[in-house]
């Protein structure tokens, strides 16, 4: 469903789709931008390199972004589809967005993050 919702608007501005189908740089930032606002940390695109390499994959966007127990048991990670290895450490990129706030002097969004995460626990 996310990506019917956020290639259409691609599409409709110039994209080819092509960029967009395979998880690109197109689709990572419209996940980045809509998830920013959403307090959910950075997603990179399908390939795994550059700076941007150690953030989770949008290609599960935005499951592998939350915490896990977001999704109350419907949705498990580590299920026989998830390829783990290619989606990188959803608690990494969750402790990553924290620092990124702390680092840019976003304290109030830092703990807004933290007690997020702590009424999930």
């Amino acid at each position: 469903m996310w990506h019917v919702l956020l290639t259409a608007p691609l599409s409709a501005i110039g994209y080819r789709l092509s960029a967009i189908d395979g998880h690109g740089p197109a689709f990572a930032a419209m996940c980045n931008q809509i998830g920013e606002p959403l307090g959910l940390p950075p997603v990179r695109a399908m390939k795994r390199r550059g700076k941007d390499k150690d953030l989770p994959s949008c290609a599960q966007w935005p499951i592998y972004v939350r915490h896990p127990l977001y999704y109350l048991g419907a949705y498990v990670l580590g299920q026989a589809n998830d390829d783990q290895a290619e989606q990188g450490n959803p608690l990494a990129a969750l402790l990553d967005q924290i620092l990124t706030h702390i680092d840019a002097g976003r304290i109030p969004q830092a703990r807004a993050e933290l007690a997020r995460i702590r009424r999930m626990a």
